[in-house]
């Protein structure tokens, strides 16, 4: 296990304080100081305990250095990752140079150890990893967990146990669990890996597809109307370059807005034109893939997404997926 470095003594967090919150403050320190033995002994769990129970009494920006060191030595490197974000963002430029650059190392290599799980389900319920308390429902952004491991979720409302489920993410891929409406229902607690369901289903019971028919639908009445104005762009560009070519004698053309009326048209038209017809077929594509899913229950996650593309000669959208 590589630790960013020793563990530095922190008298410099407890300044003196006022009558009624000196008792706090020695409380405080003596957590700190007994977080300090722990580490030294490798006794993680209460050095942990103590150095959070002394951010909790006198709340320090370094303090979550020491507990972001324990808690990487403890493998809990979501919660490792939490402390030392914690202290970057509120260190800020008073953390030394060389220090916050190894921090930012440490980051680094632990954010490759971690999955991220999204929460969804009824508002304000306690949500517990492992026996900690990690926020309340929903929390859409994710909790970091340490990967490959299996984890216990636990969420409750006061007292009342909601659900109960174990779970094991993957790194680099969110894991997404679905809370149930009443405490200890089935319905809707299910979970799946890159933010999707085990079951394929969505709460409304819609296929798990169905985003790409509203996406491919959407595709095509997008590229229809810009097809349609891209066409009648050209045209009304063919016209006014007839009418600047009609002007045209042995000694010149004097339609000069017929000309600059079709030098705008054409540019516009063949844009409009190409990204009409790249929509259109990406919105068909997008409508059979999801006809395709739908006649195969047991058919793998489709990811598709559209994807810009541009070359020396031409540009537009590229469709881009698992199918």
């Amino acid at each position: 296990m590589r630790f960013i470095s020793v563990f530095g003594l922190l008298l410099s967090v407890f300044i003196a304080c006022p009558t009624a919150f000196c008792d706090d403050e020695t409380a405080a320190k003596e957590a700190f100081k007994t977080g300090i033995e722990d580490f030294n002994d490798s006794r993680y769990e209460e050095a942990v305990r103590a150095f959070r129970n002394a951010n909790e009494l006198h709340p320090s920006w370094k303090i979550m250095y020491n507990i972001g060191q324990c808690e990487a030595a403890l493998k809990r490197y979501g919660l490792a990752i939490e402390a030392f974000e914690g202290y970057l963002g509120k260190g800020g430029d008073d953390i030394p140079s060389a220090r916050r650059d190894e921090v930012i190392s440490e980051l680094e290599r632990l954010r490759a150890m971690v999955g991220v799980v999204k929460i969804n389900g009824p508002y304000n319920l306690d949500i517990y990893v492992d026996g900690v308390h990690r926020g309340k429902t929903p929390i859409a952004t994710g909790i970091m967990v340490s990967a490959g491991v299996p984890h216990e979720f636990r969420i409750m409302d006061g007292d009342v146990e909601w659900l109960v489920q174990t779970e094991t993410a993957r790194g680099g891929i969110d894991l997404t669990i679905d809370v149930p409406a009443s405490p200890g229902s089935d319905s809707g607690a299910t979970a799946g890996q890159g933010g999707t369901k085990a079951t394929g289903e969505s709460p409304d019971g819609e296929d798990g597809a169905s985003g790409l028919k509203i996406g491919g639908w959407v595709a095509v009445g997008v590229g229809a109307g810009a097809l349609v104005g891209g066409v009648v762009s050209l045209v009304l560009a063919k016209k006014a370059d007839e009418d600047w070519v009609a002007s045209c004698t042995s000694t010149g053309c004097s339609d000069t807005d017929a000309r600059d009326k079709r030098d705008k048209l054409n540019p516009v038209g063949g844009v409009l034109t190409g990204v009409g017809g790249a929509l259109v077929i990406t919105g068909v594509v997008l409508l059979i893939v999801d006809y395709k899913k739908g006649k195969d229950e047991e058919s793998r996650e489709v990811d598709v997404s559209l994807v810009p593309s541009a070359g020396p000669e031409f540009s537009g959208l590229m469709l881009q997926g698992t199918f």
